[in-house]
């Protein structure tokens, strides 16, 4: 499955269709999936992330890939 890195803008609600952003904060990348990153994107809590802002301590992780890694 192909995942997006995104940055936050906003805090979202703590649960987006399932996914558990209740760890994250404004500024951090988060991993998602494309549809979970068009509702973010829709509800202006997040813009694509750019390679250069990927700084590994602020980069949030599904618990799936997280668990996997």
């Amino acid at each position: 499955m192909r995942y997006i890195h995104l940055r936050l803008t906003q805090k979202p609600s703590n649960q987006i269709q399932g996914l558990d952003l209740s760890r994250s904060r404004v500024g951090d990348i988060v991993v998602v999936t494309p549809h979970s990153a068009v509702r973010l994107i829709a509800e202006g809590c997040a813009v694509e992330a750019q390679p250069s802002q990927f700084l590994p301590s602020r980069v949030v992780y599904p618990p799936s890939r997280a668990a996997a890694s």
